[in-house]
């Protein structure tokens, strides 16, 4: 009586288990047109069917065919351990389940909390920003943001490298004028433009070129998530969560990649807005730009937007990883409690 009613309930949850991946079951969440927005079919597309690699409903149905077999070999040679490994199997089989199926929620919680965040500074500063209105999901627009800042950054170092040569050219021009019998004088007319060449390069080398550094591994890393992280470390999880000794490894895995996937780049969508949103127009610190080098607001790579590159250059970026972190660990030790 027992063994029928498990082996019904084995055969519910692989029916279960194959009629979600195969009907795609999702929630068609997305936010407004205007705003950074989830991806349409969020649930479909953690489980893989729209990318080229559908390795998490592999790893699923291979869950569900080492429960089946633990139940048919314990139940054949009365092996009591296979049956406490089917059971535990199956318990841990709907909670990754329903971790796939609650990871949607999650990723239109941080769409929204993203998107309420822009329209309301965008609203109020009143700057239109290409990269907010691309209507993309918060990866993109965080990648849009940083490779912004990273043509600025580079246009920067050339400009400056340029203006550089240029003045310390220039400096060496020099008047000659020869009087017979009295000899001759040379006078340096523009021998103050080497302070002008030396005040590019210790911007270049103090805080344009270190800015463009750090901001071109952060646009690699978003990429890389972007393009790979979503293929890689969940499957690797879910996979890890099927045997016991591995559980905890497989939970540690999936908790970073949510956190990979969802809170990273809402922080970077967050602290890349304030390239924007935060500092403004030059114009409200016109007073304090205004260089005899490089000129006022209304010159090109003046101290503004050397300014602009600084915080998510090295600030930021700090201040997203410590609460990266913080949600892992809160969200692993979560998972280590569930199951």
């Amino acid at each position: 009586m027992v063994l029928g009613f498990e082996f019904r309930v084995s055969r519910f949850a692989f029916c279960l288990v194959t009629a979600l991946l195969l009907s795609q079951l999702s929630f068609s969440l997305s936010c407004p047109e205007n705003a950074t927005s989830c991806p349409e079919n969020a649930t479909s597309y953690i489980l893989g069917f729209q990318e080229t690699q559908n390795l998490i409903p592999l790893v699923l149905m291979f869950t569900v065919l080492v429960i089946v077999a633990a139940y048919v070999a314990g139940t054949a040679f009365n092996q009591q351990n296979l049956i406490i490994f089917y059971k535990d199997e199956m318990f841990h089989l709907l909670f990754s389940v329903l971790l796939l199926l609650g990871f949607t929620g999650i990723l239109y919680t941080s769409c929204e909390v993203s998107k309420g965040f822009l329209d309301f500074s965008f609203s109020t500063i009143g700057i239109n920003s290409p990269c907010y209105q691309t209507n993309a999901d918060m990866l993109s627009v965080s990648t849009c943001y940083l490779g912004m800042m990273e043509s600025k950054g580079k246009s920067m170092v050339e400009s400056y490298v340029s203006d550089s040569i240029y003045n310390l050219m220039d400096s060496t021009f020099a008047y000659s004028l020869y009087f017979p019998f009295f000899g001759g004088v040379t006078v340096a007319t523009n021998a103050f433009k080497r302070t002008y060449s030396m005040q590019f390069d210790s911007l270049n080398n103090i805080y344009v070129m270190p800015a463009l550094v750090s901001i071109s591994m952060q646009l690699q890393i978003l990429k890389f998530i972007q393009n790979f992280g979503m293929q890689l470390i969940f499957p690797l999880g879910f996979l890890m969560r099927v045997f016991t000794p591995t559980r905890q490894m497989g939970n540690a895995i999936i908790a970073f990649g949510i956190g990979l996937y969802t809170l990273l780049p809402l922080m970077y969508v967050l602290g890349a807005s304030m390239y924007d949103v935060a500092l403004g127009s030059c114009s409200k610190y016109s007073g304090i730009i205004d260089d005899a080098v490089l000129g006022g607001c209304g010159s090109n790579n003046n101290f503004f937007d050397v300014a602009r590159l600084i915080p998510q250059a090295f600030f930021l970026p700090n201040l997203a990883m410590a609460v990266f972190i913080s949600f892992v660990m809160a969200l692993n030790k979560a998972f280590r409690v569930i199951g």
